[in-house]
């Protein structure tokens, strides 16, 4: 009888000279500094970063957006009882980039029909929501960042008073340091990183403990993966600096700049790519939007959304581990240096006064404005693929732009026209 061979045997052994020189061959044209090796060692000593439910299952919501009141509430029942933990409610007058139409007079109406227990975030701050919401005992996020509103030319200042009375109120978050505005802006990830961290600082000093962050989760899985650890790592440092013990919620949603109308299956690929990136860096709630959203969408898109995320939890798994990337020589180093780019600017911003006067000075929105640009020039040359759209369409038209507020550009949209 022939003797069993291992598994391993079969396979050629290769030591890490062997997979530095493959390395070294395929970076060959690349330029790159020291400082982005090729291969990066396995951090053994490395700890895990995780939120406060490190561990658990995350809270899948499910956006809900519609024109009448009864289907809105019908979308909500459905997102519920196809498996969604919490709700998310869109409306028509919000900062979000993606045009939403959900009458604002409608929310009560929605909130009043939902089970005791559901999880709502809601992108509006009307009290007299919150009061709706306790007495129904819902669990009640305000979706809402005053910042990002100065931001988007929507609002001039920020109404504290309005944030104070919603954090007396029995809501879980009276507002979000929202990065999902200034990443449909252009924002690269540490500008996002910093920006955010900003907003919820400037949160923190009027409503104190009641805020939660929101970071944009795109298809690039291990930047997503390496942006939602260091926020826990910023959040970590702003903690340690003010001497206080916060461990807000970090809610994830996939990006719509990313979307295409054109081909709009890949939206599939790209927010499964992204919910994952997401998933394993610790969100503590992911909403996936859905891939027709763009065209209005419909049961099926929002049905693929939920499932997307249901899958990765219920049959991958994925919530078993904390912070799985713990370790990863690549990530790690990627984490490291988001974390010290996003406190740099983050430390620039509180240095002119906090995130409202540096939005009002113009620099700050200049800056992100050509980060939008010259993403996009990168689109039109084709140093960024995205399938489906330049990786098989011609040159994109031409499109005006400014940087006095945040404009929110898809980086596929100027093949759509």
């Amino acid at each position: 009888m022939t003797a069993p061979t291992p598994l391993a045997d079969v396979f050629p052994r290769f030591t890490e000279a062997d997979w530095q020189r493959a390395a070294a061959r395929t970076r060959r044209g690349v330029a790159a500094g020291p400082e982005s090796p090729a291969l990066f060692p396995r951090r053994a000593s490395a700890r895990a970063i995780t939120g406060s439910v490190g561990g658990q299952p995350w809270v899948v919501a499910g956006r809900v957006d519609a024109v009448a009141t009864e289907d809105a509430i019908a979308g909500a029942r459905a997102e519920l009882e196809g498996g969604a933990t919490a709700i998310d409610v869109a409306t028509t007058g919000g900062s979000h980039p993606l045009t939403a139409r959900l009458p604002r007079d409608a929310v009560a109406a929605l909130l009043a029909a939902l089970p005791e227990g559901t999880i709502v975030r809601v992108d509006m701050d009307d009290v007299a929501l919150a009061d709706i919401a306790v007495a129904r005992k819902l669990e009640l996020f305000v979706a809402v960042d005053p910042v990002a509103r100065i931001a988007s030319g929507a609002a001039t200042e920020v109404d504290e008073t309005r944030m104070a009375q919603l954090a007396e109120r029995g809501v879980a978050a009276a507002a979000i340091a929202d990065g999902r505005p200034w990443h449909a802006g252009g924002a690269s990830d540490e500008q996002e990183l910093g920006v955010a961290l900003a907003t919820f600082v400037h949160h923190l000093r009027l409503i104190g403990g009641k805020v939660d962050v929101v970071l944009v989760a795109d298809a690039d899985q291990f930047r997503t993966i390496a942006k939602f650890r260091a926020m826990r790592l910023l959040l970590a440092r702003v903690g340690e600096v003010a001497g206080i013990d916060i461990a807000p919620r970090i809610h994830a949603e996939t990006a719509w700049r990313s979307m295409s109308a054109r081909d709009p299956q890949m939206n599939i690929l790209r927010a499964t790519s992204a919910a994952f990136g997401a998933a394993a860096g610790g969100a503590d709630s992911i909403t996936v939007l859905p891939f027709d959203v763009l065209a209005g969408g419909d049961g099926h898109g929002r049905r693929l959304a939920r499932n997307t995320q249901i899958i990765l939890a219920e049959e991958a798994q994925m919530f078993r581990v904390a912070d799985p990337a713990a370790g990863s020589g690549a990530i790690e180093a990627m984490t490291e240096a988001l974390a010290e780019a996003a406190w740099a600017r983050f430390q620039r911003i509180e240095a002119v006064g906090g995130i409202v006067p540096a939005i009002l000075r113009g620099g700050l929105l200049r800056e992100v404005a050509e980060a939008r640009k010259a993403r996009l020039a990168e689109v039109a040359a084709g140093l960024v693929k995205i399938v489906g759209v330049n990786a098989v369409a011609g040159a994109p038209a031409p499109r005006s732009d400014e940087c006095g507020r945040l404009v929110y550009r898809r980086l596929a949209e100027a093949y759509e026209t």
